[in-house]
């Protein structure tokens, strides 16, 4: 959401999205991300934009879309450890939860975004997957590239680097804050080459690509969120953000 013309004047949006949007100041611009989850129902929201004492109303057109379906075949100990381990889950809930709130006030992103590795896409965005029969699907919240262990990954673009460290559940993961709450997620590396705190520029290496955590083999799970919604990343490599 850009709101021209705007400086100064003190910006709220409330959605039918279950998401309030923050305005940041861009140049002579306000800007807010409003991310749609791929749980949604398809139908028409409603998006009221107040700007001092004037408001503005809109409706969002969210469309019925149709998401693979996966069936996928682990080692029933490493799910165990992982995805279906408590200690797994609460490690990521304590660690790493906290940090989706994060908004920096600055943009550091610029166009456009980079596929921060190369490899075959062996799973989509908003997957539903079943693993080792269990009725219950989970969804997937980014894009599996599978390629070579040990091949670079890069910074898919500029930005502050929030947390470095091995997961049990995601094995080696780097995230990274490109301001406005706009965030990168990279799961599963052998190897990191950033710490948290850095500030990385879109094509430096942050890591390489293993089968660390909940992995059946090398690749890169690759996900961008908006603090707590994780979105498409294709959006942001084909029309950017």
């Amino acid at each position: 959401i850009r709101a021209d013309f705007a400086d100064g004047v003190s910006l709220t949006a409330e959605s039918g999205l279950n998401f309030s949007p923050q305005f940041f100041a861009d140049g002579g611009s306000q800007i807010a991300l409003l991310p749609i989850r791929y749980t949604t129902t398809p139908g028409v929201y409603p998006l009221t934009i107040q700007a001092g004492q004037t408001a503005f109303h809109y409706d969002i057109q969210v469309d019925q879309r149709e998401f693979e379906i996966q069936r996928l075949t682990m080692d029933p100990g490493t799910a165990a450890e992982t995805a279906l381990s408590a200690q797994a889950n609460a490690e990521w809930e304590q660690k790493i939860e906290p940090l989706k709130k994060i908004c920096d006030p600055q943009r550091y992103w610029e166009y456009p975004f980079l596929q921060p590795v190369q490899g075959e896409i062996t799973t989509e965005f908003g997957c539903i997957r079943y693993t080792n029969e269990n009725p219950t699907p989970s969804r997937h919240s980014g894009i599996d590239i599978a390629t070579k262990e040990g091949t670079p990954v890069l910074a898919a673009n500029n930005g502050r680097v929030l947390f470095a460290d091995f997961l049990q559940l995601t094995g080696n993961t780097v995230i990274i804050e490109h301001g406005f709450g706009l965030k990168s997620f990279h799961y599963h590396m052998s190897s990191l080459n950033v710490k948290a705190g850095d500030m990385v520029q879109k094509g430096q290496q942050i890591g390489a690509v293993g089968t660390t955590g909940y992995s059946t083999g090398p690749h890169l799970l690759y996900a961008l969120a908006v603090n707590q919604v994780f979105v498409n990343p294709w959006t942001a490599f084909e029309t950017g953000i």
